[in-house]
């Protein structure tokens, strides 16, 4: 059996101040009624014993005031309060002419009253009050043992047994009545703001529930009506852009993409979504990012289209990381073509070699014909370098991994450098490590070559002076640990046409460069799992950015 449910202490003292307004204006009215009533009767009610009953009510009320802040059972309070009512109802019709008193219908509002507060045991209590108090004044008027004051003359049928009957069972089953009907609306009622508030309490945790959801969702989302006028935007909305919903509300969504596709959404159609579309975008601090967003209809129960959704992500990484790929790919192929067209070109140039240092010592080859027999041989073993240089390029050594400690390879290698003739005194090296010693698992020669090309690099670049900073750190993530070397040069910098091929084997801007060295550094770094970034230093010059991953 489903126990019974009162209402909340704060709604019951709502209610109970609610009835006691309600007794004071009925009071107030019966007064009132009373009062135009005797004007036109010329006395007949007796205003004096009316008008105590309407002050005792008064009074009463008064009291209730004062006392409810201090009640804590406040159920009992009411049941007093409407005891005392069902007492003051019966003095009305007693004053009103007992019987035949047109008045009775007070008592059912005290079961209406009831209702309100209590539920159905209660309802049916105080109808069985009222029925009592009712048949007692009317078996004492019936026995002579009280006389009534009538409104109108007594009539002769009133003293007749079967009529008292018949009128106290008929107004006590119709107490009983509005306490049954009352009853079955107060329950319909109660479940009916059960479920509301069920339903309330599902539909809150819905909402917060999406709220939550869209609040954390690693997409960005916005929405935007008809007009295109933007509606919403989540919290990664505002991450990735780097502008806050307040600065962009209601401003046209072709303000904040600026992709030239998206205008087609104009002329798209419903079988045309979604809409998928990957563009260049500038956040608010200036930082160009590249976005990939989806573009739905955004449609309400009745399936009608009132705007759109759009979803988005920053897919800078993404991009960056399939140029990877496909550069990566490209020199995989540029290689194996290379490799086996180097082996077919040592053959002749060995060939070419051995057959002029044979005609060098012959005596009747004159001098003229030995100089450029001489060049000959320079150039032949020139290219031969180049090839043996790319031989090792396309097929390289296996890396060898040990512990080493990166800021000592480091000094060691510039150590070596300074004493190249490709180093230029009025070059100054300077070094910052973050962490000394940083020891990482690495391939320590083929690491130093990787330095001792980017040195090569950053002195040509600066053409006999500048600076060459080289720093270390170590840098973690949350997944992986990272050493990071960052060479910066101050030297005549790297044009952005130029960034996505310096990695490529052959790819040179220097006039007597192979086009090797770099594309060596991309292959090595990329054997030990790491990462190159090129970037522009803010003043001049380029910075070189190394990430070794540490092993696990």
């Amino acid at each position: 059996m489903e126990a019974i449910s009162h209402p909340p202490e704060k709604d019951l003292l709502f209610r109970i101040k609610a009835l006691m307004l309600l007794r004071v204006i009925v009071i107030t009215l019966f007064l009132s009624s009373v009062i135009a009533f005797r004007q036109k009767t010329g006395g007949i009610l007796h205003l004096a014993s009316i008008s105590t009953l309407t002050i005792i009510t008064y009074l009463l009320t008064l009291i209730y005031s004062i006392a409810l802040p201090r009640i804590k059972n406040l159920r009992k309070f009411c049941y007093l309060q409407i005891a005392a009512d069902i007492i003051i109802e019966t003095g009305v019709i007693y004053l009103t002419g007992g019987i035949e008193s047109p008045l009775s219908f007070l008592y059912p509002l005290s079961i209406i009253s009831a209702g309100v507060i209590y539920h159905r045991p209660g309802i049916y209590f105080i109808a069985s009050m009222a029925s009592i108090f009712y048949g007692t004044l009317i078996d004492l008027e019936y026995y002579g043992l009280i006389n009534p004051i009538y409104i109108y003359p007594k009539s002769d049928i009133a003293n007749q047994g079967s009529y008292v009957l018949y009128i106290t069972f008929v107004t006590i089953c119709t107490f009983f009545l509005v306490a049954l009907l009352t009853g079955f609306l107060v329950e319909k009622l109660r479940l009916t703001r059960k479920e509301l508030h069920e339903k309330s309490d599902n539909l809150e945790e819905l909402r917060a529930f999406h709220k939550n959801v869209v609040k954390s969702m690693g997409s960005g989302l916005l929405t935007f009506n008809m007009d295109k006028i933007l509606t919403s935007f989540n919290d990664a909305a505002e991450e990735i852009t780097g502008f806050k919903f307040s600065e962009i509300k209601r401003k046209m969504y072709s303000e904040i993409f600026r992709f030239p596709e998206l205008k087609v959404i104009e002329e798209l159609k419903g079988n045309s979504y979604p809409f998928r579309q990957e563009g260049i975008f500038v956040r608010k601090d200036t930082k160009k990012i590249f976005l990939g967003l989806t573009i739905s209809p955004l449609k309400d129960e009745r399936k009608i289209v009132n705007g759109y959704i759009c979803v988005f992500q920053d897919i800078t990484k993404y991009k960056e990381m399939e140029e990877r790929v496909a550069q990566t790919e490209r020199l995989a192929a540029i290689g194996k073509v290379a490799a086996a067209i180097s082996h077919e070109i040592r053959n002749p140039l060995a060939s070419m070699s051995g057959s002029i240092q044979v005609l060098k010592q012959k005596p009747w080859v004159e001098k003229e014909s030995q100089e450029l027999m001489q060049i000959v041989t320079r150039e032949t073993d020139r290219l031969n370098t180049i090839v043996t240089r790319f031989l090792n390029y396309a097929r390289p050594y296996p890396i060898k991994l040990a512990e080493n400690d990166i800021n000592s390879l480091i000094k060691d290698t510039i150590s070596i450098f300074k004493n190249s003739k490709e180093y230029h005194t009025k070059i100054n090296i300077s070094v910052h490590f973050g962490l000394n010693p940083l020891i990482i698992e690495i391939d320590s020669q083929q690491i130093q070559q990787v330095l001792w090309n980017l040195f090569l690099n950053s002195i040509q670049a600066m053409s006999g002076e500048g600076e060459l900073t080289i720093s270390t750190k170590l840098l973690n993530d949350k997944y992986k640990r990272f050493a990071e070397i960052q060479i910066s040069d101050t030297g005549c910098g790297i044009q952005e046409s130029h960034k996505s091929k310096i990695f490529e084997p052959f790819y040179t801007t220097k006039e007597n460069g192979t086009g090797l060295g770099l594309a060596t550094v991309y292959r090595i770094i990329g054997n030990h799992r790491g990462t190159i970034k090129v970037k522009p230093n803010v003043q001049k010059g380029t910075s070189i950015i190394l990430m070794l991953p540490f092993r696990t």
